[in-house]
């Protein structure tokens, strides 16, 4: 279902239309290669931590989707994304077997880092997570803080039984000092924080 979803001609259309909006405006990029990354890493976490594969395959779906609303623009993206991917599986009959939580997470994955719903948590870890040089458009080269992120050459997920553990590994010309001045740093350590309180593990 996701390589039929991911093929289809309307959403290869979404993401192509994000991909050359953000090359002219945007500072990060909300693409197709974007959600593939947030797909590889939410994979691996939920393999790391033996989720049922039923429940995995419908998480990736929802992160496949989560920026489709970004079409029009990032402001309100996440609640459109949902009425878009609502309408995109009634249109073409599809019904998942965790149907409703694809929708929340695709809905929630904005802010909601105490959602209930494991999916939903699972992507908005990942997707904050994606801080790698192939995230940044064209502007965001260019401008403090989040310039830093073309020197992260890879992001990766370790959960054991008792710590998850988020690895960063950066270029010898990665800033630190001018990395912490990005504000939206805060959200990726309250993912990481809340994501591992949920699961019992150590940030």
């Amino acid at each position: 279902m996701d390589s039929f979803i991911r093929n289809d001609k309307r959403i290869q259309a979404y993401y192509q239309t994000i991909y050359e909006d953000e090359r002219q405006n945007g500072t990060a990029c909300h693409d197709i290669e974007h959600a593939e990354r947030v797909i590889a890493l939410m994979d691996d976490l939920m393999q790391q931590l033996n989720v049922d594969e039923s429940y995995r395959k419908d998480a990736l779906i929802a992160g496949l989707l989560h920026d489709i609303g970004c079409v029009h623009g990032k402001p309100g993206h996440a609640q459109r994304g949902y009425e878009m991917a609502l309408e995109y599986f009634e249109s073409h009959a599809i019904r998942l077997t965790h149907h409703d939580a694809v929708l929340e997470a695709i809905r929630d994955h904005g802010s909601s880092f105490d959602s209930p719903s494991l999916m939903t948590r699972v992507l908005i870890l990942c997707d904050k997570l994606d801080l790698v040089q192939s995230r940044l458009a064209p502007e965001g080269y260019e401008t403090y803080g989040i310039r830093q992120i073309q020197h992260i050459t890879a992001v990766s997920i370790v959960a054991d039984e008792t710590t998850l553990m988020v690895r960063f590994t950066t270029a010898p010309d990665f800033n630190l000092e001018e990395f912490t001045t990005f504000t939206f740093l805060d959200k990726v350590f309250t993912a990481i924080t809340t994501f591992a309180a949920s699961i019992s593990r150590e940030p």
